[in-house]
């Protein structure tokens, strides 16, 4: 660097000084005049600072374990030592903090004169850590979870007690994880020949194979924690097989209770029971097979074996009942199904048709009425159309009208009553109908005819005009003064 004259320049150098440090500590600088250049005063060229070292804390950590830990493993444990290697006792508080893995599961953390926080661990402690000593040990427990890394690293550290250097503040701690496993068996019987047996791992994504008419284990043992799944994928020819204990979650020990159960293949007809059909009116039910052996035995046949269906339905052989029955009540029949492999079964049935329902209005003409005067009473009954007759009461009394057959129509049906009434008041007018094959019986809303009474005339009192009434009390004066002569 050039310097004019009178100038100065400053220069920073940095060291870093080991804690452990004591004594004094010289430092010595020197310049240099460039060549070419003179300096008149060399004498002056060097400066030596003397500094007085002081010994500081310096903590380290170490983390520990004994073997391997094992999936599935509880109460592994590591040790945290935190020791002080500086040259001076520590001041102030002391922490350790430790941060595990994944797979790895704290379960109780401490240590003599530690104050530990198993949410965080972390621990500390402040009492003063004399140079070239160690704290007790922190005990940390683990559980191992089932699906653990083959290896996993823990990491801890520790800081404070009034150090400096923090370059030597952590440890890691690299731990083996041993797989665990377990195998899975069982028991075939009914069997009339081999069947043929998968074990399925959903966790891991595998599955295995073997074929047994008796005891049996999966040749490959499955890791703890697996979900685990046997399912029969040939059973014996005509047989179905049906498994016991076949599953699990979290596998945690050897399986040895799975029962395969063989018998003969079942076909089953569904629905089990049927809907009841309405006379006149659109039906349809499917039917449907399955085989208890899971195998697939379509296409299904189907036929009647026994009873009969009602009129206007049939049965195809794809299982479809369907038409417009004609005629109402309850058909037992019985249908079977039929698939390859010689796999059948039949389903009995009651199919009830039932009859349509209907409503019956009632209206009467005229409204009131006039004793002795024949009115008209109309009853309408609802359908597309019904048949049969119709009765009408009064008060429960049929009327002599009753019954009357009915008139069919487009969308319903008429029955027509006339009757005379010689009684005044109120008539509880009633209409039911007879119901036919097709239509049930149903009576009308009780219809209120009122029969008002005849009228009597009225013959006005006679009345006197002034001079009949002055006659009459002269006649009345003649008689009276004639009984006292006689006297």
């Amino acid at each position: 660097i050039n310097l004019p004259a009178g100038g100065s320049t400053t220069y920073t150098a940095s060291c870093t000084i080991s804690a452990a440090a004591s004594g004094t500590l010289s430092n010595t600088a020197t310049v240099a005049a460039p060549a070419g250049v003179t300096d008149p005063t060399p004498g002056n060229n060097s400066a030596t600072d003397t500094d007085t070292l002081t010994a500081r804390a310096d903590l380290t950590i170490t983390k520990t374990h004994s073997g391997n830990f094992a999936q599935g493993q509880t109460g592994a444990i590591y040790l945290l030592t935190a020791s002080n290697v500086g040259g001076s006792p520590t001041n102030g508080t002391v922490t350790v903090t430790d941060t595990l893995p994944a797979g790895l599961t704290a379960t109780a953390i401490g240590g003599t004169g530690w104050s530990c926080s198993l949410g965080t661990l972390t621990c500390t402690r402040s009492d003063a850590l004399a140079a070239g000593s160690s704290y007790p040990a922190i005990t940390l427990t683990v559980n191992v979870a089932n699906n653990a890394a083959a290896s996993v690293t823990n990491n801890a550290a520790v800081s404070g007690g009034g150090e400096t250097n923090t370059g030597n503040d952590s440890a890691s701690d690299v731990t083996t994880i041993a797989a665990t496993t377990y195998t899975i068996g069982g028991n075939v019987s009914g069997a009339t020949s081999a069947a043929a047996l998968t074990l399925s791992d959903s966790t891991h994504g595998t599955s295995q194979a073997l074929s047994s008419s008796g005891a049996f284990t999966f040749p490959t043992p499955l890791p703890i924690g697996s979900n685990w799944n046997v399912a029969v994928t040939t059973p014996p020819s005509g047989q179905t097989c049906v498994v016991a204990n076949g599953n699990g979650t979290n596998l945690s020990a050897n399986v040895t209770n799975v029962q395969v159960t063989c018998a003969k293949v079942m076909v089953t007809i569904a629905p089990a029971t049927i809907a009841a059909a309405t006379f006149g009116l659109s039906y349809s039910q499917q039917l449907s097979a399955s085989s208890s052996d899971g195998v697939d035995h379509t296409p299904y046949t189907f036929t009647l074996t026994s009873g009969s269906l009602p009129t206007g339905l049939t049965l195809s052989t794809s299982g479809l009942l369907a038409g417009t029955p004609t005629a109402a009540g309850s058909f037992a029949f019985t249908a079977q199904a039929a698939g390859s492999g010689g796999a059948f079964g039949t389903q009995a049935y009651t199919l009830v048709v039932n009859k349509k329902t209907t409503t019956v209005t009632l209206a009467a003409t005229p409204n009131p009425a006039t004793p002795g005067v024949p009115l008209n009473l109309v009853a309408t009954v609802a359908g597309d159309p019904p048949t049969g007759t119709v009765s009408f009461s009064d008060n429960g009394t049929a009327l002599p009208c009753s019954p009357v057959t009915l008139i069919v129509g487009t969308t319903s049906s008429t029955a027509s009553c006339t009757a005379t009434f010689t009684t005044p008041g109120t008539h509880s007018i009633t209409a039911s109908y007879s119901g036919d094959a097709g239509f049930v019986q149903a009576t009308s809303s009780v219809l209120a005819v009122v029969v008002n009474p005849v009228a009597t005339p009225t013959v006005p009192a006679p009345t006197l005009d002034r001079w009949a009434i002055l006659m009459l009390c002269a006649l009345i004066g003649i008689v009276v003064f004639d009984r006292f002569r006689k006297l």
